[in-house]
Formats: C-alpha cells, structure tokens, sequence
C-alpha cells in the first residue's frame, strides 16, 4: 500500500507539473523575445529624444528674461530630484512585478497606464507642431481641417512602419539623431554669443521690466515642468537592457548624463532667443525659425525649421518604441489582450506598434473634428492647430505629472515601509526623502497649475482652457480604462474557465488514478500471492521446496495439544537417479521426479504432508499414525515404483523407465520432538536402507 500511494502521488505530481510546464512554455513563447541590446549610450539617448521638447523653448520665450530664472528653478526643484530617485527606482525595480508587488495591483496599473496613454496625447500634439512648421510649404487643399487630417495620418503610419523596424537599427541611429537635436540647441546659444560679440545690446536681458514676475508666472512653471518629463520613461526598456541585473545598476546611471545634457540645451536655446531680436510670430512654433531667418538669412531660417520638424518627428519616434514595449507589460499583466505581446523573429512587437498608431489616429480625428466646435470662436486652420498642439500636449503634461508623483513616492513608501519594520532610517536616505517629497510637490503644483492656468492666454482663455483639458483628461482615462479594463476581465475569465477546466481534466486523473490503483493493488496482491507460492514451490515438481517442508516441520513440532500425538516423517531416495540423468538426460530426469512426486502425493491422506527436500529426496510426514500403518505406508510407496516404472513420452515411441526408492522412517509416539531430531534420524534411517541394498525400507523409533 504504502509503494502504491507513493507511486500515486508522483504520478499526480507528474501531471501537474507537466501541466505547468505547458503553461509556462506557452507564456514563455508569448511574452520572451526582447532584444537584449540597450546600453547607457542607449539610455540617454532615449532619454534626450523624449524629454527635449522645443516647444517649451519657444512657449517660454514671451515671458522673457524671468525664463531663465524657471529653467533653473525647474531642474533644481524637478528634473535633479527625479533624476535621484529614478536612478533608485531602477536599482531597486528590475521588473514591473516587482512594481506591482510593492504599490499593488491598482497602483501599478495607475504608474503603468499614466505613462503610456499620455503617450497616444502627445503623439496628436507633436503631429499637430509638425503641421503648423510645414504650414507654408504645403498646396492649398492642405489648409482644410480634411486635408490636414489626411497628410497627418499619412506622416503617423509611415511612422509605424519605421517603429517596426528592429530595435537594434532604430538604436543604433538614434544617438546620432540626438547629437543633431542637441547641437541646435546649442546653435542658437552660440548664435546668441556670436550676436553678442557684434556689438548687438541684448535689450531683453537689460531693462528691469523683463525681469519681473507677473501673473504668468504659474504658467511659466507648468511648460518648464512639462519639459522636463520624462526621464524615468527609459525604465519600461529595462526588458532590453543587456547586461541583466548588474547591467541595469550601472545603466541606471544614464540619468545624470541625461539631466546635464537636458539642461546644458534648454538653457542655451533661452538664452540665444532672449538675446536675438524677436519675430513678428512670437509665441508660435515658427517664431524660432523666423528669427533665424532675420539674423543669419531665409536659407538657415529655413534648415531650422526642418531641424525642428526633425526634432518633432525623433520624438514621436522615441514615444512610439518605448511606449510599444510598455504594451508588451500591459499585455503581459492581462491588462490588455496577450497578442499584443506577440513579437516578431526581430523582437519587434507590431501589434502593439499598431494599437499605438491606432490610438493617434483617434486622437486626430478627434482633435481636428470635436476640439475646434469647443473654442472660443471661429479660427483659422493654422491657429486651430496650435490651439489643438497646446490642448493636446498639456493634457499629456498633467496625466504625466500624475505618473511621475506616483514614481515619486515610492522612495518614502520604502522607508515609511523600513520604519515599521523596526529599522533605522539611514544617513543617504535623507537626501532621498526630501528630494523625493520636493518632486512630488512640485509635481501637484504643475497638475494644478496646468488644470487651471491657459499656456497661451492669448489663444485660449483660463476657463475655457480648464474645460478643455479636463475633457481630454478625463475622456482619456475613461477610454484608456475602459479599453485596459475589458480585455484584463475577458482574460481574467478565461484564465478562470482555463482553470477550471484544468481542475476537472485533474480530478478526472485523480479518479483514473484512484481506478489505477485498485487494479496496481489487485494485481500486485496476486504477484504477492504467485511469489509467495513460488518462493515455497519447487518447480519441477509442484511439490512443496524445502523452505516450505522446513515450516511445515516447525509448525508441527512446536504446536500444543492436550495429548500426545504421534507422527511419522519418511525420506524417500531415488536410487541410482544419477544414472538416469547420464543416460536419458536431465529432461526425462526432472519428468521422472514430477511423476514421483505426483505418485507420493496421491499415496497419502489429506492431512499429511509431501515436499521435495532436495535432489532426488522427498519427505513425507504423516501425523496420527502407528508404527505399524507408518511401515506399510513406505512399504507400499516403495512396491508403488517397483510395479509401475516411469514413463517417457517420445514423439512416437513411449519409454518405460524403472525407478526404485529406498525409504527411511523416524517415528514418534510423542510429538515433543524437534524438527531436527526428526529429520536427523529419517536421514539416518534411510541411509541404513541405502547400505542395506537399496530398495528398501528402513524405519528407526523415537523414545
């Protein structure tokens, strides 16, 4: 029984994890198959294409002097602070399991869905910004709402299909994109010098009146805060990052490379437009490339105002790669259906590419269908655009800004979690902390500041400008939960049925296992059964072996009665068998000694005893006998092989084969005696038949 349930439970043991072993290699087949090839080069490349947005430049330019002061307020107060603590979140976050275990379910999905539906948002406004550049290169048609529909969507889809080239070309290209983004920043910086040195007065930088704070200053604070977002977004690449664990800690450092560059070309793009004379379009994205063109001439305003459409276009880029693979979390996490998991032979996760293309083209058609009926009054196209561009991106700054706290926080999560543990808060934890609460801070000033305070007061007034942000915002989380809830729930029913119906194919084993063993249990009781007989069978005569006629003797020696019973124990000898087997060989010699066997066992009674000793000797014990009926009993055996000889079966032929015994006979009128002693003097007795001629019979009382 116990070998039976043993092979039971592994047996289910077995199932089951073979079972799991399917599941795992379909999850495994699923969801594995990112390229490992992400560096810290990589990193904060990624990092500069994302977080540098020259529309913040150009927005901040009206408010003149003073924007350098928020620059600098804003990289102290935010872009340092969450450079610190992403660099911890990286270091002590390898996977989003590891987020999801420490904030929970929901909290997780917040930081998760916070940073990539914004992404769809922003990749609408960062289209619209390439619309208003192109706005004069393009025919006539294209100034109608449909037309810039048309070629918006065209630029998103060519787009997708450069996302879907592998990662590794895509990164291979894309430090040297960055290169080209920084060094225009740091051409109008050197442009400003160089505007300087020619005995240009820089008039904005001297008179006091730029250098007063006014009631902008909110909206001053919300563009440098949504500028400098984004940072932390690099982490949702950690699947590709090469290196594993260790690689991660020392990539990790990408974000300080990443701070000082971000604010090293911020900083001289403000300078070099608050030196050079102003346009005619200030405020508007083309106001750059205008003054460009005044300074150094149409041919460099012109290439500026490429670059900056190249900027847009790298941008979006970096947004549609990284936030495709943030999919690939969702999907895995049955936030989103599990196909969107699905990666190409490159590693190229498509489908998710096309969700997010998808995901903008709403967006479009949305903003230049539903947004325009909202303002305040008719406009133009190409003011629509920018009206659209700002909306757009401002929504994305504050459900940003809402992910970014959420990241921001989980520094002091860690240490209030260490402190009711019972362990000391630590000396570097203090820098941490307070960077941390500073961010977090100034992140809800920026949510609030955004919400209620218009980026361009000129276009769009305070009110209309909340209500408008509040409908993106709110319309956007009400779909992108809807859109993130329904599939996680048709999954989480499925992965439930699964379930079930794996419970059932179990319990159907278990009750095949349990009819398993009934007949393992039957069968091995007869295997038990057949070993046992054969462990005390001899098999070439039936007959009981010596084992079997050893316990016979010593059950019958041992037993108590009331009154002395009397027994006999004959030995019974073949004589000159040797013979036999030299002559007819060892087959005839065994059939001899079944034939004997079967005629020793048909001479005596059922309550009496035959067994093979050995050889060519059998033993016969006879219980409840005289003296008298114990001789003739051998008498007769011994006249038995006499008068009826063996017999042979040939092919055709049938072959008499005489055999004479010679027998020897112990007995006692007292069943006191051991086995020992019985045996002892059969033996004794039957060889005195031996040395007496052979063929005879020879009997030896016990006192």
């Amino acid at each position: 029984m116990h070998t039976e349930g043993s092979l039971l439970l592994r047996f289910l043991r077995g199932a089951a994890t073979s079972s799991a072993h399917r599941q795992q290699g379909q999850h495994t087949d699923l969801f594995s198959g990112l390229p490992t090839i992400l560096g810290r080069r990589e990193l904060v490349a990624l990092g500069i294409s994302i977080v540098l947005f020259f529309d913040a430049v150009e927005d901040m330019r009206p408010f003149g002097p003073v924007s350098l002061l928020f620059w600098v307020l804003g990289i102290v107060t935010f872009l340092l602070p969450m450079a610190l603590v992403t660099q911890w979140f990286m270091q002590h976050f390898q996977s989003y399991q590891q987020i999801e275990r420490f904030l929970g379910p929901m909290a997780g999905f917040l930081l998760l869905f916070g940073t990539w539906c914004p992404g769809i948002l922003a990749l609408g406004g960062v289209l619209s910004g390439i619309l208003v550049l192109l706005d004069h290169t393009l025919p006539p048609w294209f100034h109608t709402p449909l037309g810039q529909t048309i070629f918006l969507l065209g630029v998103l889809w060519i787009m997708g299909g450069i996302a879907c080239f592998p990662l590794r070309l895509l990164m291979s290209l894309l430090p040297w994109c960055c290169l080209i983004i920084c060094a225009a920043y740091l051409f109008l910086g050197g442009t400003a010098l160089w505007w300087l040195l020619t005995d240009h007065l820089p008039d904005r930088l001297l008179q006091r009146e730029h250098w007063q704070l006014g009631p902008s200053a909110i909206s001053m604070l919300n563009i440098t805060l949504f500028a400098l977002l984004g940072i932390y977004f690099p982490f949702f690449m950690q699947g590709s990052i090469r290196g594993g664990r260790a690689g991660i800690k020392r990539a990790s450092r990408y974000v300080w490379w990443c701070a000082g560059i971000v604010s090293l070309c911020y900083l001289s793009a403000t300078f070099g437009l608050l030196v050079l004379p102003p346009s005619m379009t200030e405020g508007t994205l083309l106001s750059t490339a205008d003054t460009i063109a005044a300074v150094l001439g149409p041919q460099f305003g012109l290439l500026f105002r490429g670059l900056q459409a190249f900027m847009y276009l790298v941008f979006a880029m970096s947004l549609m790669v990284l936030f495709s693979r943030t999919l690939v979390v969702l999907a895995q996490h049955h936030y989103l259906p599990p196909s969107l998991a699905r990666l190409t032979a490159y590693g190229v996760p498509v489908r998710s590419i096309l969700v997010q293309v998808a995901g903008a083209t709403l967006i479009l058609l949305f903003s230049f269908f539903v947004l325009p009926v909202l303002f305040e009054e008719a406009v133009q196209p190409a003011a629509a655009v920018q009206r659209i561009s700002h909306v757009l991106l401002a929504s994305t700054s504050v459900l940003w800004l809402g992910s970014t706290s959420i990241v921001l926080s989980m520094p002091l999560l860690a240490l209030f979690s260490r402190h009711r543990r019972g362990r000391r808060l630590r000396s570097k934890d203090i820098p941490l902390s307070l960077c941390a609460f500073v961010g977090i801070l100034v992140s809800l000033i920026g949510i609030f500041g955004t919400l209620f305070n218009s980026w361009v007061p000129g276009l769009i007034s305070d009110r209309r400008w909340s209500a408008l942000i509040l409908l993106v915002v709110i319309a956007t989380i009400a779909i992108g939960w809807i859109a993130g809830e329904s599939p996680r729930l048709r999954t989480f029913m499925k992965d439930l049925q699964a379930l079930m119906e794996q419970e059932r194919g179990f319990r159907q084993q278990l009750e095949e296992s349990y009819r398993h063993q009934e007949q393992l249990l039957s069968e091995v009781e007869r295997l038990y059964h057949e070993q046992e007989q054969a462990a005390l069978t001899d098999p070439v005569t039936g007959l009981p072996n010596h084992r079997a006629l050893m316990g016979k003797l010593n059950e019958v020696c041992v037993r108590e009665h009331p009154e002395p019973r009397s027994c006999a124990l004959l030995f019974v000898d073949l004589d000159h068998f040797k013979k036999i087997n030299d002559r007819w060989g060892h087959r005839v010699g065994d059939e001899v000694l079944r034939q004997v066997g079967q005629r020793l066992r048909g001479a005596i009674r059922t309550q009496d005893f035959v067994g093979r000793y050995g050889g060519e000797e059998f033993v016969l014990l006879i219980l409840d006998v005289q003296q008298q009926e114990a001789l003739a009993l051998a008498e007769s055996l011994r006249m038995l092989f006499v008068k009826h000889p063996c017999v042979w079966h040939m092919e055709n032929d049938i072959t008499s084969i005489s055999v004479t015994v010679s027998v020897g006979v112990a007995y006692t009128s007292q069943q006191r005696k051991t086995r020992d002693q019985l045996i002892e003097v059969a033996d004794h007795a039957m060889y005195q038949a031996k040395h007496s001629g052979r063929n005879r019979v020879s009997m030896t009382t016990l006192q």
